[in-house]
């Protein structure tokens, strides 16, 4: 006999859809578990259930352990569990603030739906695995605030690793505070509007391009890059947000009006432009910005 409480007894569907069942498997209702059939309008990342199919409202669409206090590491049992689960419709998995351990493994590529992974805040290490690039849907990944680094030999800690069946897929890229070094290059993700490098130790050219016309911020404060801001960078139309300070940045590129494809000024007279080999602080008005929004930090980057 089902005893009242048990983890075996069905729990009520909290969806609002006329069609849906009133009923689901008792795992529905365990915490952090979000089952194709509940209303999820509130969750933070998924306005929709996406993945889903209406002939399987018990299937497991996203998984949210945040803050947990997990511990260990990506074992084979556990990645094999979610690869299972990827195949009924997982895609959002949020294992943020814990105490995760080790590296993340290569069987993370069997994880063929996800859209959403989040990593920030944990204690993980090594290299990002090339099997990152067999995530095709894949739309937020978060891995700030680990020890993640560049794989022994290489100077691209990230190339291969995104966009590799779709450039446009991918909007949030946010790997703050890590040990990568070397050189990084997210022109390729065409549909990036959210990209956080800070705190690592990148050098080289900045790690977008003009074919990121979607990219909204830019964080890369922190880190080693050392050359001129382009001006291709001013012609993308919905940048807000540049960060650079604390960077080896030399002298700007002569910016007077640099424009865009039509041949509007994307960067009009009120702009302010600090040519200085002690510093790349800039900051302009894009041109579908209200207002300037924190284009650059004030403070000079390093010499």
């Amino acid at each position: 006999d089902v005893q009242p409480g048990s983890m075996c007894q069905p729990c009520s569907s909290s969806s609002t859809d006329p069609g849906s069942p009133k009923a689901l498997p008792s795992y529905c209702c365990w915490p952090g578990v979000y089952c194709c059939s509940e209303d999820i309008s509130s969750f933070v990342e998924q306005n929709h259930s996406s993945g889903c199919w209406a002939d399987t409202p018990a299937a497991v669409h996203s998984l949210a352990m945040r803050g947990w206090n997990l511990t260990g590491s990506f074992s084979k049992p556990v990645m094999d569990s979610w690869a299972l689960l990827s195949q009924h419709g997982l895609h959002s998995l949020d294992l943020s603030s814990n105490a995760i351990t080790g590296s993340i493994p290569r069987s993370i590529g069997r994880l063929k739906r996800m859209r959403s992974l989040n990593l920030n805040l944990n204690r993980l290490t090594g290299p990002l695995p090339e099997e990152m690039s067999e995530l095709a849907t894949l739309e937020h990944f978060y891995a700030s605030f680990n020890s993640l680094s560049t794989p022994p030999g290489s100077t691209q800690p990230l190339a291969g690793r995104f966009c590799k069946y779709s450039t446009t897929r991918l909007y949030s890229l946010i790997l703050r505070a890590n040990s990568f070094t070397g050189t990084v290059n997210m022109s390729h993700c065409e549909g990036l509007g959210l990209l956080d490098v800070q705190d690592n130790r990148f050098y080289g050219h900045l790690p977008i391009g003009i074919t990121n016309q979607g990219l909204i911020s830019l964080r890369a404060t922190n880190n080693m890059f050392n050359t001129s801001i382009p001006e291709a960078l001013w012609r993308l139309p919905q940048l807000a947000t540049l960060e650079m300070a604390n960077n080896a940045c030399v002298l700007l590129s002569a910016l007077r009006h640099a424009a865009t494809g039509n041949g509007t000024p994307a960067v009009e007279k009120n702009a302010v432009v600090a040519d200085s080999v002690k510093g790349c602080c800039c900051s302009a008005i894009s041109p579908n910005a209200q207002r300037v929004r924190r284009f650059c930090d004030s403070t000079y980057n390093q010499p």
